[in-house]
């Protein structure tokens, strides 16, 4: 693994470190194969900046952005033992402290029985016709807040547009490609908001990825309460996985910073959890990042196949194919663009040679030992 680590540009604990470039989620940029013919070549956009400047904006970002991702990650995982806790209080020591490793195992059961009897992602106009409506985005507040501070938190996309700004990059022009993009192939951007509650009403902040993750997942036919159900027990499994290898990281917001500077950093650990694997082990999630016009893939190990050897199906690898679209500190769902927003019927395979058609860069991670 060291090996491999360090070819991928990864740190020794198998999670990925922030990007070289720009804000983003991503790791290194380390292209797939490509698919398709051979010959092909990336049409990487441009940046228009030399490599100084490159390096220039990148600690500009590191020194505005990494202790607010820093706290939120490490909110997150601290929120997450307290929920083991309470929801677990079976597995506990005398002290309080939740047995993760026994904590993790309850959690991935409760997430595979949430999504248990999902109907196949190529769904008829009946069904289509059945399906609540979209998901609205979060309403505004009635009195806005200061625009690089809302609950305690720096709105990213803000503040990395004034830093592009600086170096004569237009951050929304880089997005206004990626829109149009997605609109090439078929796809919009659906916002889920940032809330989840808990089983106590408890509101949890910062929960976009998880909400979008099982949105993409379990596509139009679920309401609003499967997708937050299902995003709650996600967020617990994944996070209950990272607490399993690195329990240190709830305290140590230094280690937590030096190896996870994004939630999609969390997916490798849930992805080669064992014993028994979890139901990330199966997905294959991708990430469109809005300001690089790339896609970051987490292709899980049982995904084109299950764990007694045998292939699944075309419809299989449809369900379990997640799409997701990264802007500066937010995550928002993928889905059809269509009026119910519907999920999309490709395999992985066939979504990344769209993308590749489109000239798009795709970063692929599959080896989580």
């Amino acid at each position: 693994m060291q090996a491999d680590v360090a070819s991928r540009g990864l740190d020794p604990y198998g999670v990925g470190r922030r990007p070289a470039l720009l804000g983003s989620p991503m790791r290194s940029p380390m292209c797939s194969p490509p698919s398709g013919a051979s010959g092909q070549s990336w049409d990487v956009p441009a940046l228009s900046l030399d490599d100084d400047d490159a390096a220039a904006l990148q600690a500009a970002i590191e020194a505005s952005l990494g202790e607010d991702m820093k706290r939120r990650l490490q909110s997150s995982l601290q929120s997450t033992q307290q929920e083991l806790r309470n929801e677990y209080p079976e597995i506990s020591s005398e002290e309080g402290v939740p047995n993760i490793k026994r904590a993790r195992l309850r959690s991935s059961s409760d997430l595979e029985e949430a999504v248990t009897a999902r109907g196949s992602p190529v769904m008829e106009a009946a069904d289509l016709a059945q399906a609540p409506p979209l998901v609205p985005e979060a309403q505004a507040p009635s009195t806005a807040p200061s625009p690089l501070d809302f609950d305690g938190l720096l709105d990213h996309e803000m503040l990395l547009e004034s830093i592009y700004a600086a170096q004569g990059v237009d951050l929304r022009a880089r997005q206004s490609q990626a829109e149009q993009l997605l609109s090439d192939i078929g796809l919009k951007a659906l916002d889920l908001g940032v809330k989840n509650f808990d089983e106590e009403g408890r509101e949890l902040l910062n929960q976009c990825f998880y909400l979008s993750i099982a949105r993409s997942y379990l596509g139009p036919l679920s309401g609003a309460e499967e997708v937050q159900k299902a995003a709650l027990l996600l967020k617990r499994t994944v996070e209950a996985c990272v607490l399993s290898e690195h329990p240190e990281w709830a305290s140590d917001g230094s280690r937590l910073g030096e190896n996870a500077m994004a939630f999609a950093d969390f997916l490798p650990s849930a992805m080669g959890a064992k014993d028994p694997p979890n139901l990330c082990s199966r997905l294959a999630v991708v990430i469109i990042d809005s300001t690089q016009c790339t896609a970051e893939v987490y292709l899980g190990p049982l995904y084109s196949s299950a764990s007694d050897g045998h292939e699944r199906c075309r419809e299989e690898l449809g369900q379990n194919l997640v799409l997701l679209c990264y802007t500066p500190g937010h995550y928002k769902a993928l889905v059809l663009n269509d009026d119910m927003g519907a999920k999309p019927a490709w395999t992985y395979a066939e979504f990344k040679s769209l993308l590749e058609q489109q000239g798009v860069l795709c970063i692929e991670t599959s080896d989580f030992d």
